[in-house]
């Protein structure tokens, strides 16, 4: 349990000190940086799906005229 309490208080002890070493516009670029990158990649996974339909469709409507 202490080595526990010991391992929140460092990390919540570090949290803070990086904080403290940025500014607010450091952290709005950073956070602005993250929200872009998961953008593109719910993007791209969303995309990749509809891709994969598109194709499961047209193979299915390529299958039924030829039969």
């Amino acid at each position: 349990m202490s080595e526990l309490l010991t391992k929140i208080s460092y990390s919540f002890s570090a949290f803070l000190s990086f904080i403290s070493l940025t500014s607010l516009n450091d952290i709005a670029l950073l956070i602005g940086i993250f929200l872009g990158v998961m953008t593109f990649i719910v993007t791209w996974f969303y995309k990749h799906k509809t891709y994969n339909l598109q194709v499961k469709t047209a193979s299915l409507m390529a299958k039924s005229k030829q039969e």
